[in-house]
């Protein structure tokens, strides 16, 4: 998973070897700029209906802990302080309009004057931007255009490719040109992200693969879930699915493969989203007694609730690289997803399952053939195994070569 950066008119200097980042007296100052920081620790308000990302947080919790200053520049949700700490980060928090057509007018104002403030008290070593969106802030900052290395972390597809075909084509395609090519260097979380992009977009910056990270210490089969059985009601075989619910996720089908299940079972739905009246409507009709939905979890809880299933799976239609995989590997849980971004760089047929989106019958087969305790036994431990190799502990090393080596 070590990544590789690919060439481009810019090239990122050559010593960004870990032995440089060793030898290094001064450690850096790193700026993230991300729409959506999770915790909001603050308050309660509104976080049912906001889409929380987990690896920002992970990350910046990381690059604090090996010594380097990280200040977070996000979006401001009602109850949060405009400025606050966690975990030794720096969170300023910008007034966002979530308005359509207002959205990335105000974040840019705001971040960008934030931002401005910020680098003229202590100018970045680099600054890290949580997708194109808030790459735009960054851009041209300072005197003449003088500013810090600017990386753009690309963790879903190409706005510009999903809206292939419609009038909005034409202005994602200007917006991402712009912030791919502007930046540093590009970061993208899966191949499949990268080739979404490359199929619209002509990128000449540098970029790099490099995959999230997880915690192997919070997401461990040692995680007891008996409470949350117990409380929930849950009875094996467990089917759990974590995330947002939203027909992009491909719950609808996962139901329907759970109606023609031979062997007894529950469905256990951890999250919430757009879908959830519809999605309890349908199982009501098709599962019936044979759910529960768990509803929004605070992160520090998900490893029970993890742990409370038998197996996990994600029937998603689309992904850029989902935490989820890997979070569910380091349980220990036999893992079922899609054969849709990131996923098939990680599952491999032996320590999950692969399915293509949308089938509905193959993925019922795989639940079935996961009904032996044994056969979920082995395939837990090499899912354990493979989550190992990206651990954060691992993962951050990798962030830190690139972000000295764009800061050298």
């Amino acid at each position: 998973m070590k990544p590789k950066a690919s060439s481009g008119k810019r090239g990122m200097k050559s010593k960004t070897s870990r032995q440089k980042i060793k030898n290094k007296a001064a450690k850096m100052k790193i700026t993230i700029l991300c729409t959506y920081f999770y915790p909001y620790g603050e308050t309660r308000q509104n976080i049912n209906q906001t889409y929380l990302a987990s690896s920002a947080p992970e990350l910046a919790r990381y690059l604090t802990k090996r010594g380097h200053e990280v200040v977070v520049i996000s979006r401001q949700v009602p109850g949060t302080k405009s400025l606050s700490e966690s975990t030794g980060v720096k969170i300023i928090r910008v007034p966002f309009s979530d308005r359509k057509g207002l959205r990335l007018i105000s974040w840019h104002r705001n971040a960008r004057k934030a931002l401005r403030k910020s680098e003229a008290e202590k100018q970045s070593s680099a600054i890290l931007c949580w997708d194109w969106s808030t790459t735009l802030p960054a851009l041209g900052l300072g005197p003449k255009g003088r500013r810090a290395p600017v990386l753009c972390s690309v963790r879903n597809s190409s706005e510009a490719w999903r809206n292939k075909g419609r009038k909005s084509f034409r202005v994602y395609k200007s917006f991402e040109s712009k912030a791919f090519n502007g930046s540093d260097l590009v970061v993208y979380s899966s191949n499949w992200v990268k080739q979404t992009v490359d199929s619209v977009i002509v990128v000449k910056s540098p970029s790099v693969v490099l995959h999230h990270g997880v915690d192997t210490s919070m997401f461990s089969p040692k995680v007891s879930g008996s409470k949350i059985r117990k409380r929930y009601g849950l009875k094996p075989l467990v089917v759990g699915f974590f995330g947002r619910l939203d027909p992009v996720k491909g719950i609808d089908s996962l139901v329907e493969a759970c109606s023609n299940l031979k062997t007894p079972f529950t469905l256990f739905l951890v999250g919430n989203g757009p879908q959830r009246q519809s999605l309890e409507e349908k199982c009501a009709r098709l599962i019936p007694g044979k759910f529960a939905f768990a509803g929004f979890q605070e992160r520090k809880r998900i490893p029970e609730f993890m742990a409370a299933c038998d197996i996990i799976a994600l029937p998603s239609l689309e992904e850029g690289f989902s935490s989820v995989v890997v979070e569910a590997l380091a349980m220990g849980k036999p893992f079922i997803g899609t054969k849709v971004g990131g996923v098939p760089e990680v599952i491999n047929g032996k320590n999950g399952i692969k399915i293509s989106p949308g089938d509905t019958e193959s993925l019922r087969r795989a639940i079935e053939s996961l009904s032996s305790t044994a056969k979920r036994r082995e395939m837990g431990k090499l899912a354990r195994e493979t989550a190992k190799r990206y651990s954060w502990k691992n993962v951050v090393k990798e962030w830190e070569a690139l972000l000295l080596g764009a800061s050298s």
